[in-house]
């Protein structure tokens, strides 16, 4: 693949530019064997100074350390240390019993909350707190760190995968009065929600329920973590 050219299209007005974009031209050709510069970047105030920020960043890459299977955009160095893990190492794929998805709310306005609301639902009622989960999530995955959001989940997994005092309920209206006695200030919370925790096809039992999930037990032990995001939906 060669990057041809660049050509640039502006429209303005006498008070301003109204449109300014751009055209890469790019050809899938054989690779002429000499080495690259790339750069990565992870600071989105990286991309308004994009040339500036790409000679701060660059480091030199061969065309034989792309591989088919996925680019890695490092320095030659880190290629190396990588192949070498590989090599002695044992892969994650069978040091672990099993790869598992995180928990899928299907509203994450009512599951997620801040730590003034955490606060706010367990002064209302204390039997709040068991519900009230640490959060994590791929956004605040960094390398080799964590930038927590002290954000949190509210858990109530499926009738599916746990005994609730509402899940033998006769009918729905009677276990959802069982919830809201149960743990008041969260059914009072999650009540703004209603449409749209009924409306979500990711729910349990009950529309005040997360989707089932098996393994909800892993998510209290030490685990390894990695990012995983997507940006558009599947057809």
């Amino acid at each position: 693949m060669n990057l041809c050219g660049k050509l640039s299209f502006r429209r303005s007005s006498k008070k301003a530019d109204l449109i300014s974009s751009s055209a890469i031209r790019i050809e899938n050709i054989v690779p002429s064997g000499a080495a690259f510069f790339a750069a990565t970047f992870r600071d989105e105030n990286d991309i308004p100074r994009l040339s500036n920020s790409f000679q701060e960043r660059l480091f030199s890459m061969h065309p034989r350390d792309l591989s088919p299977n996925g680019w890695t955009l490092t320095s030659a160095e880190m290629i190396r240390l990588l192949e070498k893990l590989e090599n002695v190492g044992t892969p994650l794929g069978e040091y672990v019993d099993g790869f598992y998805r995180g928990v899928v709310t299907g509203c994450n306005d009512a599951f997620i909350i801040n730590t003034p609301t955490r606060e706010y639902l367990i002064h209302k009622d204390v039997g709040s707190e068991e519900l009230i989960k640490p959060l994590l999530r791929g956004r605040n995955l960094r390398k080799w760190r964590v930038e927590s959001a002290n954000e949190y989940l509210i858990t109530i997994a499926s009738s599916t995968n746990r005994e609730w005092p509402w899940s033998d309920a006769r009918n729905d209206s009677e276990a959802e009065q069982i919830f809201a006695e149960t743990y008041p200030a969260i059914y009072q919370h999650l009540r703004d929600y209603r449409e749209r925790l009924i409306a979500r096809d990711d729910q349990g039992v009950f529309y005040w329920e997360l989707r089932s999930c098996a393994y909800y037990s892993e998510f209290g032990k030490p685990k390894i973590v990695f990012l995983l995001n997507t940006w558009k939906r599947s057809p």
